[in-house]
């Protein structure tokens, strides 16, 4: 998918969810809120993870004296 096909998406999903959930008040509405809160939970878990694992990369390359980064 290109990332135009993955903002469209993205932004039809977000409509949705506001529309059901705030303006009409629904059961799926917040069905899709509950989604969408777990979604950043595991996007900013899965950064965390990320930014741990490089900087623990980065201490184990400075300490074999810069060969790079496997």
């Amino acid at each position: 998918m290109s990332n135009r096909s993955i903002l469209i998406i993205a932004i039809a999903y977000s409509v949705l969810t506001f529309t059901l959930n705030n303006v009409l008040g629904t059961a799926i509405g917040e069905l899709l809120m509950q989604l969408s809160y777990l979604a950043l939970f595991v996007g900013l878990l899965g950064l965390m993870c990320h930014v741990i694992k490089f900087s623990i990369d980065l201490s184990i390359c400075e300490r074999r004296g810069r060969k790079g980064i496997e």
